[in-house]
């Protein structure tokens, strides 16, 4: 988004490499990471060339503002954030670091709500428009991790408030989408019990 317009990148190749600088953002990501996840490993001859190409047209589609922010920076190109409240994961990583430091200061209310703010963040299957199995492979397990951690913070919180009963349906919901999960299933054995 930009000035509150959402702004579309159809190519599958340009949101490969768009996801691929964001989730690393504000840290110069190597041309040949970016190739791999770009290329999905299969990288061709001349894909430096490419690359740059894919590069000058995403910062078009981004316009001056937004393509303005992503810079040559060696060994690759870096995407610049001005505050992390632009990236939902930064922001994510934010409300658990958050709710962490609110439980161990023993404010359960003020930590419930950083891990509830956290997790209204999620919004389905992460990376599920790019098509780059190397970044699903590298990203998506870490990613699920953070999920999982701010559940358990909620969880934590929740059975200190005493609301604990208010998390079963949505971990029901977890456990369906994750069977084998034996956290998630401890903490829906957990909220059951209160």
């Amino acid at each position: 988004r930009c000035g509150g317009r959402a702004i579309a990148v159809p190519a599958a190749r340009q949101r490969s490499l768009l996801a691929a600088l964001l989730l690393r953002a504000n840290q110069p990501v190597a041309k040949h990471s970016l190739c791999e996840a770009v290329w999905a490993g299969a990288v061709p001859a001349g894909a430096g060339t490419t690359l740059r190409s894919y590069i000058m047209r995403l910062r078009r589609l981004l316009g001056p503002v937004l393509g303005g922010r992503l810079v040559a920076r060696p060994p690759g190109y870096l995407m610049r954030l001005e505050q992390d409240d632009e990236l939902d994961l930064l922001r994510l990583q934010r409300c658990i670091r958050q709710g962490k430091a609110a439980a161990v200061s023993g404010d359960w209310h003020r930590s419930m709500r950083e891990f509830s703010d956290g997790l209204a963040l999620w919004r389905g299957e992460p990376l599920c428009d790019i098509p780059s199995d190397p970044l699903h492979l590298s990203v998506v397990p870490e990613l699920t991790e953070h999920r999982v951690q701010a559940w358990e913070g909620l969880h934590a919180a929740a059975l200190h408030v005493g609301r604990a009963a208010d998390l079963v349906v949505p971990l029901q919901r977890l456990t369906e989408e994750d069977p084998l999960s034996e956290r998630l299933s401890v903490l829906l054995m957990s909220a059951l019990a209160q």
